[in-house]
């Protein structure tokens, strides 16, 4: 129910870059490495607020997203379904900021 980019590239930044996926709704970021709390520039606030559009078939997948990938950084996108009414993040301890963030 989650989908997981990474861009370990470490100049090359992606713009409108496509990923196929197998789900026909919407998609937010609900964790990013870019997120002020882990250091980084804040470039992805756009898609923890607004849905990524669904696309169509791309790389073998019924459907696609496409998004921007900074350089150096990871993406945790969920299909807007299993956001209504919220979700946690939990990491657990031993992680460098372990904790729980709701996300709306």
């Amino acid at each position: 129910d989650l989908l997981f980019v990474f861009n370990f590239h470490p100049t090359n930044s992606y713009t409108d870059y496509r990923v196929g996926h197998q789900w026909n709704e919407g998609m937010k970021v609900v964790m990013d490495s870019d997120e002020a709390r882990f250091g980084g520039h804040q470039r992805l606030d756009w898609g923890h607020t607004r849905s990524h559009a669904v696309g169509a078939a791309w790389d073998n997948r019924y459907h696609s997203t496409q998004l921007y990938l900074p350089s150096r950084t990871c993406q945790v996108l969920a299909r807007e379904s299993i956001l209504k009414g919220g979700v946690t993040i939990r990491l657990s301890p031993g992680t460098a900021m372990p904790g729980d963030w709701p996300f709306p």
